[in-house]
């Protein structure tokens, strides 16, 4: 009796988890990646950082929320020099890892890792000490990196996996035009040199580069302000799970962690051969997916 009182309890939970997470905001994905995607899937673990967070439920936060990024935007200078010659020594590249692999494709999209939820980079005490030095000093920051969106190209519309982080972009050599910009749940944003913004990274976004110029940020994740010290405490403890399964390295020869490894090797082969079905037979892919997703529900709640 108590094993089927728990079942109805979490069926209901996902599927309250899966409608309120895939209603946010006024962009919505495609009615049949709703039904068969990972943000379904997670929905009843993000839930939890949504209805605990202590900053509004929208796109584009404000950035008196966390008052101590403010050194970083007093010193975009010292940032951006470094930033520079990074850049010109070519260490701004594609790398090892989970994270952001499909942003490489095309020479869209190239970064260098600062910090990743507790894992340290040598190169990055090497190359930018001093914004190093900033970053270690703000505790909200669980995540750094530089990111490059390269002349003409665009990132599709997408949403971030885990809704336990803010996405920080501070502009530090772009063309400072509305044709570089980010898009997120229809609001429009457009990077200018010593200028900062904070967003939620789960609504729905795609950032475009239409100028000839490359755009250079640093990116940063940002703990979500939660309500309360247990929620707190939770929020803090994801850290490393997180690290464990998405973190990189700046070097594409690097000894690979064992799930980066297992992705590189196994996953991220298998998805290029599901791309090409789904390609060729759309309908059959989406099928496919949807009973494949509710047979496991079917296994877990029945």
């Amino acid at each position: 009796m108590i094993v089927g009182f728990l079942k109805i309890f979490f069926l209901i939970w996902f599927v309250g988890s899966v409608v309120y997470v895939q209603q946010r905001g006024k962009v919505k994905a495609p009615f049949r990646r709703r039904i068969a995607g990972f943000v379904t899937l997670l929905a009843p673990f993000n839930i939890f950082w949504y209805l605990f967070s202590r900053v509004p439920n929208e796109p584009f936060i404000n950035r008196k929320e966390f008052p101590e990024l403010q050194v970083l935007r007093d010193n975009w200078e010292t940032i951006r020099d470094e930033v520079v010659a990074l850049n010109q020594q070519g260490h701004v590249k594609s790398g090892a890892g989970v994270a952001f692999r499909s942003f490489y494709n095309d020479d869209r999209w190239r970064r260098f890792y600062l910090t990743w939820y507790g894992k340290e980079y040598q190169e990055a005490k090497r190359y930018m000490p001093k914004t190093l030095a900033m970053i270690n000093n703000i505790p909200s920051i669980n995540s750094a990196l530089i990111a490059r969106l390269n002349p003409g190209k665009t990132l599709k519309p997408h949403r971030d996996p885990f809704s336990v982080s803010l996405r920080y972009h501070l502009g530090l050599v772009t063309p400072n035009s509305a044709a570089c910009r980010i898009i997120v749940d229809g609001e429009t944003y457009f990077w200018k040199d010593g200028e900062d913004v904070i967003f939620d990274e789960t609504f729905i976004h795609e950032a475009t580069n239409g100028t000839n110029e490359e755009r250079l940020i640093l990116f940063c994740d940002l703990q979500r302000p939660m309500r309360g010290a247990i929620s707190t405490w939770f929020a803090l403890r994801t850290h490393k799970i997180i690290c464990f399964l998405t973190a990189g390295d700046n070097n594409e020869q690097a000894q690979k962690s064992t799930v980066n490894g297992f992705y590189d090797r196994i996953l991220y082969p298998a998805f290029q051969k599901t791309r090409v079905f789904k390609r060729r037979f759309r309908k059959s892919y989406y099928a496919t997916k949807f009973l494949l997703y509710a047979g496991i529900m079917w296994l877990i709640f029945f």
